[in-house]
């Protein structure tokens, strides 16, 4: 551990920036940070405390529901908290003087900036992570209690399986650490009488709980009775497409998550690949050449974890219609095995620890632009539909009647030459299809508005 004074003022800064980063940019973008998860969401917080769906765990949206009761907007209520939880990372790991350094420079690394654009549960899911990552630290290292432990810890698993349905993933990741653990130390005759047994137990129990209560309430576990089958058509293309992604997950800076590869999108794509297996390879070196790190049970239960969540995604993706692997899906495997390297070069190479600061600065600039790319005034785009809605207050269908596609304009710098091209994501019609999703949960949008009253009916051009 370092003390903090060694901490450099580059890193306060990039933390800084992290935060300015997560809580600007979605007003810069022309989705708002808002996507179809990010509705649902919305939509649970603001029916509770009648659950009527169980697709996604209830915490987020309890969260949602709380700081709502505050700000009275289901928008800033979740990027409030974003904020917060990027203070709260910070602020947790200098108080427990848990690897600072390391800590901040993961914040400003993609699992952090790219995630918490959006208005999702990863934003309240990964710093519990990582409150418990710390806690399963300090009971290894003897900084804790054994009871106390076992109460915070199965706490926090619970917390996470209220927010994300793939922290099984991590109970059986965590289980399969404490078999290899106690198998390795020989301590098969106190198995059931280690802290760590009982913090696994409780945690199961709790996990338990929630699940019968929530197959009382819904004929399912997970949501699964809602979810479609997988619709890949092309085997071999999605599974290229899996290890492409699987390949990025020690990339720092960014995920470029593509459907499908043809044309120019082959040779880009192989360009990023490259860069990734860079990064991975690096990673991997430095993991293996400082490999006595995992005979402590701390190391070797992170890479466990990160393992097992990653075979476990993997295996999910061809049973569930989910996007290929990307930055998202692969979360925990990331943070975790990013946060190993991150703390074997501040221990075994702090003079080029710098490097890795560096990386964060490029980090938090290239996400900026890569996100902004052309600012648009998003807060502007929903102050036009909040006028439009109290003229239609039955309206509850939104259709959009645009004629002609409105162009994004490049300015090439240096020159007096531009590019100019259609952007789907940058149309008034996308933009307020989503900004009235948000200030009106039950509007749908549609494509033929032919038998529905116009009433009911919101036009795009209606929307100045």
């Amino acid at each position: 551990m370092e003390k903090i004074k060694s901490v450099p003022v580059s890193v306060w800064i990039l933390w800084i920036l992290t935060m300015v980063l997560v809580a600007v940019v979605p007003i810069l973008r022309p989705d708002g940070g808002i996507n179809l998860d990010a509705l649902i969401y919305f939509d649970m917080a603001e029916k509770l405390p009648r659950v009527t769906t169980n697709i996604y765990p209830i915490g987020y949206p309890l969260l949602l529901r709380i700081v709502n009761v505050l700000f009275n907007d289901y928008y800033w209520s979740s990027k409030i908290l974003s904020t917060l939880s990027i203070l709260a990372i910070g602020l947790f790991a200098i108080r427990k003087d848990f690897y600072v350094k390391p800590t901040i420079v993961l914040l400003s690394f993609k699992v952090f900036t790219m995630i918490f654009y959006y208005s999702l549960s990863e934003t309240i899911f990964l710093p519990v992570l990582y409150f418990l990552v710390y806690y399963i630290y300090a009971f290894f290292h003897g900084k804790i209690k054994t009871g106390s432990f076992v109460i915070i810890a199965a706490l926090l698993l619970f917390g996470l399986y209220t927010l994300r349905y793939n922290t099984v993933f991590i109970c059986l990741g965590l289980a399969l650490f404490y078999l290899v653990y106690s198998y390795r130390l020989d301590r098969c005759r106190t198995f059931f009488r280690n802290g760590f047994f009982y913090f696994l137990l409780l945690s199961a129990v709790l996990i338990g709980l929630y699940i019968a209560v929530s197959m009382l309430l819904f004929p399912s576990m997970f949501g699964e009775d809602l979810r479609s089958d997988p619709i890949y058509k092309d085997l071999a293309l999605f599974t290229t497409l899996n290890i492409i992604g699987s390949v990025n997950i020690l990339n720092p800076v960014y995920s470029i998550k593509f459907d499908t590869l043809y044309g120019s999108r082959i040779l880009l794509q192989g360009v990023i690949s490259l860069i990734d297996a860079t990064f991975l390879f690096i990673g991997i070196k430095v993991m293996y050449r400082h490999r006595s790190y995992f005979k402590n049970p701390f190391w070797l239960s992170l890479l466990i974890v990160a393992l097992v969540f990653f075979v476990c995604v993997f295996i999910v993706e061809y049973l569930n219609n989910i996007d290929p692997i990307y930055t998202r899906v692969v979360i925990v495997s990331s943070m975790f095995l990013m946060f190993i390297v991150l703390v074997m070069v501040q221990e075994q190479y702090p003079g080029k620890f710098k490097y890795a600061i560096g990386i964060g600065f490029f980090s938090i600039l290239f996400n900026f632009v890569f996100a902004v790319r052309k600012p648009v005034n998003f807060l502007a785009y929903r102050e036009r539909v909040s006028k439009v809605l109290p003229t239609k207050p039955k309206a509850i269908y939104f259709y959009d009647d645009s004629r002609e596609p409105v162009p994004t304009v490049y300015s090439i710098p240096f020159t007096n030459k531009s590019v100019s091209y259609v952007h789907a994501y940058y149309q008034p019609g996308y933009i307020h299809k989503y900004i009235l999703m948000l200030e009106r949960p039950e509007m749908v949008p549609v494509e033929d508005i032919k038998g529905i009253d116009s009433s009911l009916i919101i036009f795009n051009s209606e929307i100045r």
